[in-house]
């Protein structure tokens, strides 16, 4: 069941490094997937208005890191929109660095023993959330 203003993950919505667009890595990986069944919730729970927030790994500055994510939440909505859902039950946000996942803050992410374990580290920063912000959204007429 799921509950106001509590935070939800989208495993699979993934960004790559400094870009805004969803990685869809033939065979591995496709953000599409979980927005696809965000979608779905959202079609089956015509009510709901929900932010979508979007995250940065913490290189970068946090100016340029703050544009980045809202580009990231930004591109969110556009996809859920061209699926058919309303802008007006869309809210995008971007935090930044902010909030980096528990235990994956710059760091410790910098005390990690090889790059590759650095950057895997970086990528789950590197993520999209939701909220639902109210569940009785009516359309205006």
């Amino acid at each position: 069941m799921y509950k106001p203003n509590t935070t939800y993950e989208l495993p699979e919505v993934r960004y790559d490094y400094d870009d805004t667009l969803l990685q869809v890595i033939e065979g591995s990986v496709d953000s599409r997937d979980s927005l696809d069944h965000l979608f779905g919730l959202m079609e089956a729970n015509k009510g709901w208005v929900v932010e979508l927030q979007a995250h940065t790994d913490c290189r970068g500055s946090i100016k340029y890191n703050d544009r980045l994510s809202q580009g990231r939440a930004n591109e969110c909505v556009s996809y859920l929109v061209n699926k058919g859902i309303d802008i007006n039950r869309l809210v995008p946000h971007g935090y930044g660095e902010r909030e980096p996942r528990e235990g994956l803050e710059c760091d410790a992410i910098g005390k990690l023993p090889t790059k590759e374990e650095q950057e895997a580290a970086h990528q789950r920063n590197r993520r999209t959330q939701f909220k639902i912000l109210a569940f009785d959204y009516k359309p205006k007429k």
